[in-house]
């Protein structure tokens, strides 16, 4: 299970804190106070970009939050690449100063993962998962890396559960996230506009009274190539 703690500095970042914090004190010591401040005022910047505040997440039945800091780039209807079905897909873009946790955006089950390379562009990375809530709605949440050389990380297994607004990975220096949601949602955002994650609503599953949903259980998550 990810751990939902909130450390303020976000722990995948704790490494390369504490080592230019040491390099720093012995630089000041052994060197010159001038080099020693240098290296501070690097960690100083080093803090900024992996601040990792605690979000109040909004307690909203089938409400969607936003999966991580920036603005959205692009709102439409389209075909998921992953489950194959009509689909209401939400781009959102990440700056390399915006905060780079990434957040689970509904509460459900984590039904599969996939990683490997975008059809259309072969230099674009893709990691994404598959949750299912407990009313049987899909959402599929991928993360589109460029040709940088840049990591993204994914605290989530197959089976588990998580919750809405909960740390689950984390995209170093930033990217762009894909939302693939189904086609009954409304939406209370537009393109350009900027989104916070974990606190902000970005819209809401909608279910009409005695509707069914189509079971996909057996329709596998398409593999990016």
């Amino acid at each position: 299970m990810p751990s939902n703690s909130y450390p303020i500095i976000a722990r995948e970042g704790w490494f390369y804190v504490v080592l230019i914090a040491a390099v720093a004190l012995l630089v000041k010591i052994y060197v010159s106070l001038a080099a020693g401040i240098g290296l501070l005022a690097l960690l100083a910047i080093l803090l900024v970009l992996l601040r990792d505040p605690p979000r109040s997440v909004p307690s909203v039945p089938s409400g969607l939050v936003s999966p991580v800091h920036g603005h959205v780039v692009d709102v439409n209807h389209v075909t998921d690449i992953w489950l194959k079905r009509p689909s209401t897909h939400i781009r959102l873009r990440m700056s390399p100063l915006d905060i780079y946790s990434l957040r689970c955006p509904i509460e459900g089950r984590v039904m599969d993962q996939k990683s490997g390379r975008d059809h259309d562009n072969p230099h674009i990375r893709q990691y994404a998962f598959w949750l299912r809530t407990d009313e049987g709605d899909d959402v599929v949440v991928s993360i589109r890396m460029g040709w940088l050389p840049k990591r993204a990380r994914l605290y989530v297994q197959s089976g588990e559960r998580l919750g809405q607004g909960q740390r689950c990975g984390y995209i170093y220096f930033g990217g762009e996230v894909d939302l693939w949601l189904p086609e009954h949602v409304r939406l209370d955002i537009e393109n350009g506009q900027p989104v916070v994650a974990g606190s902000m609503l970005l819209g809401k599953l909608v279910h009409r009274h005695g509707a069914s949903i189509t079971d996909v259980d057996t329709v596998p998550a398409a593999r990016a190539s």
